[in-house]
């Protein structure tokens, strides 16, 4: 059986997350959870915080922050109910500096077609570390947006938001430079044509990450994989070596990397943006017995994920 573990040690989290499951094929990736078993993180000092049992395969833990400092190093310790026991290598808490700036430009991008670019914008980040050692540092990202049903039968079916996690994964490394800072580190582009994404209101919510050496090649090669084969991460690793072993039975491989970081964060806002026009077809208007294909258009709850209750960030 091949493992999978998720999560780690994050600074600025005032709980810590690690999820465990099973691997699923590649061609049909799921999580696959365990429950019930003995979790533990370690410090450097032989300090252990017990994992509290979510039963849905994610384990919760308490770390008080006197602990949570620079040059701390942490592992995890996992016995699952089949028996076998897994362990992860030390991994150094890195401090890491607030996230910078994080804006979009106007980008149109080429298609076979010269006179019809893809029309959107390209969010960036910009990291400066100048007062921090740490050289390394993974950037992830979540979008959510507002969006409406052309034909809505109740008012609470008219108005909805949907939250989605970007599939890639981002890296940032200043090893090879003389300053500790970077600029327009691409993210995500959106489009103006296959959503309402950029229609009402649109937010990004960047989170940037600390990563010692270890943990940003493993991120680095993940990044390359998942950019190879569609943003598969977010259901399973892939076949990369990190730092998790099987004690028990050491051919048996296990997927992920227990990692230790500096977590911050940024949310940003886009409204209207300036000569860009909104090129998505809406639903097609009713049929002569008022029916309409897709049931997103009456009832924007309808969409997968999508939700009638505003985000409490949500700015109007």
């Amino acid at each position: 059986m091949k493992y999978v573990v998720t999560g780690g040690v994050n600074r600025g989290d005032s709980i810590q997350h690690v999820s465990i499951s099973t691997a699923s094929l590649l061609r049909m990736p799921k999580f696959v959870p365990i429950v019930l078993c003995n979790v533990k993180i370690i410090d450097a000092k032989g300090n252990e915080y017990k994992g509290r049992d979510k039963l849905d395969g994610t384990y919760d833990f308490n770390i008080p922050k006197t602990e949570l400092i620079p040059g701390n190093s942490f592992r995890i310790d996992i016995v699952v109910p089949a028996g076998d026991h897994i362990v992860s290598d030390y991994d150094l808490l890195n401090d890491g500096p607030p996230v910078d700036s994080v804006y979009y430009k106007r980008k149109d991008i080429p298609t076979s077609n010269p006179y019809n670019p893809i029309k959107g914008i390209q969010f960036y980040v910009n990291l400066n570390a100048s007062n921090y050692a740490c050289r390394n540092y993974r950037i992830d990202a979540t979008e959510t947006w507002q969006y409406t049903a052309n034909y809505a039968e109740t008012s609470a079916g008219s108005v909805c938001w949907l939250t989605v996690n970007i599939r890639n994964i981002f890296t940032i490394s200043t090893e090879n430079q003389t300053e500790n800072m970077y600029r327009e580190s691409a993210l995500n582009y959106v489009d103006n044509y296959s959503s309402q994404r950029l229609r009402y209101m649109y937010s990004l919510l960047v989170n940037q990450y600390s990563l010692s050496d270890a943990a940003y090649a493993y991120w680095n090669k993940v990044k390359t994989n998942t950019l190879d084969q569609g943003g598969l991460y977010e259901n399973q690793p892939f076949k990369i070596a990190g730092n998790l072993h099987n004690i028990t039975n050491p051919t048996h491989e296990v997927l992920g990397f227990f990692g230790v970081s500096t977590h911050t964060a940024k949310r940003i806002f886009v409204g209207v943006v300036p000569g860009l026009p909104i090129e998505f077809v809406d639903c097609r208007p009713l049929t002569e017995k008022g029916e309409v294909h897709n049931p997103e258009c009456v009832d924007c709850r309808n969409k997968v994920g999508g939700t009638n209750q505003k985000p409490s960030f949500w700015p109007y």
